[in-house]
């Protein structure tokens, strides 16, 4: 999966969504949003804490199609210092990895997605 997006439109979507993950340990996989990204239709944002899901449609560039978890507290802070106004992100194996256009490089540490419990 890869995509690109304005952080600074794409951020208030994402929070959202991460406003309904939990901050329990008891699932940690719950801390994360799910990102469902297909060229056609953009991608989809799932969060859920088992009482309460969310689904949000955010229009961005979907370079490659696939589904990844996004740590909720890395992504908003990459989104929130971040100067680029693109930023491009990448699922590679075990990481999320995210390139600005000058020199910014990220490498997050991600769940498989395939773990994540399905959102209706």
């Amino acid at each position: 999966m890869k995509i690109q997006f304005d952080p600074k439109e794409f951020s208030p979507s994402f929070r959202l969504a991460a406003h309904v993950t939990t901050s329990r340990d008891i699932k940690p996989i719950l801390q994360n949003v799910k990102v469902i990204a297909d060229k056609r239709y953009g991608i989809i944002l799932q969060a859920t804490d088992t009482e309460f899901a969310i689904r949000v449609h955010v229009d961005c560039d979907v370079v490659k199609k696939g589904t990844a978890l996004l740590p909720k507290e890395l992504l908003i802070k990459v989104a929130d210092l971040t100067r680029d106004e693109t930023l491009s992100l990448e699922f590679i194996e075990d990481k999320i990895v995210i390139n600005g256009e000058d020199k910014e490089h990220y490498a997050l540490d991600t769940m498989f997605p395939d773990e994540f419990p399905d959102i209706e």
